[in-house]
């Protein structure tokens, strides 16, 4: 990825004795590592008088580092919110390529609620001299199980060696768990030119499950539930029951990660080595949405003041020229955006695949 500002992320840093460099590719599953710059073979600080629990899974990376860039365009251009001069003042950190501590968590939950569920009924009502029938609703009790699986991976790793952004980003992610495979560091790539930053596990796994699995199981759960419940209900209340299969299972798994920058804020784009899960933090354009609602606003005023007029004798004909034409122009002016947004990606990463794919 081109425009790198001279702003690097830091994670796991050792200086080679010999010639000073900085060497950041360290993991602890290894007693020696040999520096880049001047192939002086040293002990790995990470590995020296510790003992070294090694993993008992690693998902290797599936997503280059030229895939994560295009990735991030893509993304940046979904925004509708985004500056639209944003591409023309980007800048970039680093990008970093780690491989972080994880406990891989699997099983299955039941939810249970009860609630009070809205229904409507009819009644005679005596109105003056006369009866009318009149609609109210009733509650009555409404209750339900709901089922489901679970597989997590939760982060094994607390410390200042991460960015908090990417920290809170890989607390609790999903797992499909097709990617996984017996601990080998061959997976790990680590006998490549690229910098890969590993740290080791420091968290005891039900430490993790108590802090963080069992809350996100127990979302897992009440969304369950809720989506069993009827629509119209009151006093709605849930429990759940958790039953963990895989409780821990030390895992390695990939990330990428990186910082850009924009009229002098920071900003990140972060992704699961499969790209399966990524998100995004960018700047957001207060000027583009009060545009867009302004140009809904004008036409809905616009229909009003026509279906009102006599002369034209529009009618509710008036209100839908109005509601059509806020319609065209939201999704109009989303697109005239969209495309302004493209043309800059294409203008900032010309070389990327993104631009020579709306190029051709």
């Amino acid at each position: 990825m081109a425009r790198q500002s001279q702003e690097n992320l830091k994670l796991q840093q050792f200086r080679c004795p010999s010639c000073g460099q900085n060497i950041t590719q360290l993991t602890p599953f290894k007693a020696s590592i040999e520096c880049p710059y001047c192939h002086q073979v040293s002990l790995n600080p990470l590995v020296v008088d510790k003992s070294i629990l090694v993993p008992q899974r690693v998902i290797p990376f599936s997503v280059s580092k030229d895939e994560f860039g295009e990735q991030i365009i893509e993304a940046l251009v979904d925004e509708d919110n985004l500056p639209l001069d944003l591409f023309d003042q980007i800048t970039f950190g680093s990008v970093i390529k780690a491989f972080l501590p994880m406990y891989e968590y699997a099983g299955t939950f039941e939810g249970t609620w009860n609630c009070e569920e809205g229904y409507q009924v009819e009644r005679k009502k005596r109105q003056g001299n006369s009866t009318v029938t009149v609609r109210e609703t009733r509650y009555r009790p409404a209750s339900g199980n709901a089922y489901g699986n679970f597989s997590i991976l939760a982060l094994a790793y607390s410390g200042n060696d991460i960015p908090p952004e990417f920290e809170r980003y890989a607390a609790v992610i999903p797992n499909d768990g097709e990617n996984s495979y017996p601990f080998d560091p061959e997976l790990m790539g680590l006998n490549s030119d690229e910098q890969i930053v590993t740290l080791e596990m420091n968290l005891d796994p039900r430490h993790v499950w108590a802090d963080q699995g069992d809350d996100y199981v127990a979302k897992l759960a009440h969304q369950a539930c809720l989506k069993q419940a009827p629509k119209n209900h009151r006093k709605f209340r849930d429990s759940y029951r958790v039953d963990v299969e895989d409780e821990g299972i030390y895992t390695m798994v990939p990330f990428w990660f990186v910082y850009f920058y924009y009229e002098g804020k920071s900003w990140n784009f972060m992704t699961e080595g499969s790209g399966s899960w990524n998100h995004l933090s960018a700047p957001q354009s207060a000027k583009i949405p009060l545009i867009r609602w302004s140009i809904v606003g004008f036409f809905v005023i616009l229909g009003f003041v026509l279906s009102q007029i006599q002369e034209l004798n529009l009618g509710l004909g008036g209100l839908a020229i109005g509601v059509i034409g806020a319609l065209l122009g939201y999704f109009g002016y989303n697109l005239f955006n969209r495309v302004k947004r493209i043309a800059g990606a294409c203008r900032a990463f010309p070389e990327s695949n993104f631009a020579k794919k709306h190029r051709s």
